[in-house]
Order: C-alpha cells, then sequence, then structure tokens
C-alpha cells in the first residue's frame, strides 16, 4: 500500500529516538530507499513504521507539475506556491 503522507504534520523519528527528515533523506533524482521509523501523530501514540521513498527524476517532476497546472486551470483556481 502506497500513503501520500504530508512531512508537515507527522513527526518521524529513527529507532534511537533521533528526528528525521524526509525531506533531505533522498538527496539525488531517481534515488530509492527505505527506513524503519516511528511516526508520532497528533494524540502523542508512536506507530513503527517504514518509510519507502523515491526521488521522482526531473522530467518526471515536470510532468506532475504540467498535470497540476492543466488541473488548476481547468477548475478555474490559481496555484500558490507550498510553504
Amino acid at each position: 500500500m502506497s500513503v501520500w503522507v504530508d512531512p508537515g504534520i507527522l513527526q518521524y523519528r529513527t529507532p534511537a529516538d533521533k528526528l528525521f527528515d524526509l525531506l533531505t533523506a533522498v538527496s539525488h533524482r531517481g534515488q530509492k530507499r527505505s527506513w524503519e521509523v516511528r511516526v508520532t501523530a497528533q494524540f502523542r501514540s508512536t506507530v513503527p513504521y517504514r518509510v519507502c521513498m523515491l526521488r521522482k527524476s526531473g522530467a518526471a517532476v515536470r510532468l506532475a507539475h504540467r498535470g497540476i497546472r492543466r488541473e488548476s486551470f481547468g477548475k478555474g483556481r490559481t496555484l500558490a506556491p507550498q510553504i
């Protein structure tokens, strides 16, 4: 099962209880890795979890951006940069 997550909502920690940063974990395009982490949810319950990541290539990112722009134009929405 694949799940899309917002890195700003959940807190990821290594088994050694250090903060795990998803955005810096995979640095090269096309790179794929996995890690054992613990996820802390909003009620401070901790769940063991396995994170698998694949960083998209530049072409895949451009294609995804094109689809987002096309969808927003079709629905009459204005795009804003992510914070």
